[in-house]
Order: C-alpha cells, then sequence, then structure tokens
C-alpha cells in the first residue's frame, strides 16, 4: 500500500488563503445586506410602537416582542459575521 502524498506548503497556504478571503467576503455580503434589512425592520417597530402606543396592550406587547427578537437576530448576525472574519495573528 502506498502512501498518500501530502500537498506542498505552498497549496495548502493558497488554500487557506482562498477560504479566509472567500469567509471576509460572505462576512461583508451578511454584514450589509441582512444588517440594513434588520435595521430598517428595527425602526419600522419602533414608529408602530409609537403609533399604537395607549393602545391595545396585546398589540404592545407583540411589538415588544418582535423588537426584542429582532435585536437578538442582529445581534447574533453580528457575531457570526465576526468569527468569519479572519484574525490577525501577531
Amino acid at each position: 500500500m502506498t502512501k498518500p502524498t501530502s500537498l506542498p506548503s505552498v497549496t495548502v497556504n493558497h488554500l487557506q488563503m482562498l477560504i479566509e478571503q472567500e469567509k471576509t467576503t460572505l462576512a461583508r455580503e451578511i454584514h450589509d445586506e441582512l444588517e440594513g434589512h434588520l435595521i430598517a425592520t428595527a425602526m419600522d417597530l419602533a414608529y408602530l410602537k409609537q403609533r399604537f402606543l395607549g393602545s391595545d396592550p396585546v398589540t404592545l406587547e407583540k411589538i415588544d416582542r418582535a423588537t426584542t427578537s429582532l435585536n437578538a437576530a442582529v445581534d447574533r448576525m453580528r457575531r457570526v459575521t465576526e468569527e468569519l472574519r479572519p484574525h490577525s495573528s501577531g
């Protein structure tokens, strides 16, 4: 049985660089596209809360829950994009 050959370190380094570039691109796309939509939705919820202030408490509670859930999604999205970005070594 023959021993599997290993890839030259230049190829491995190149592949690692390509992976990091792709992760950076993905993080940027997620941040730019998704965060914009999430923030716009948060602004709409804030408007609705002001519009329904003093109105039906069930409606206000649902707006508050949606806002809390949306804020959690924004926080998670930010953590994911931060994890995708390469970290400097040194």
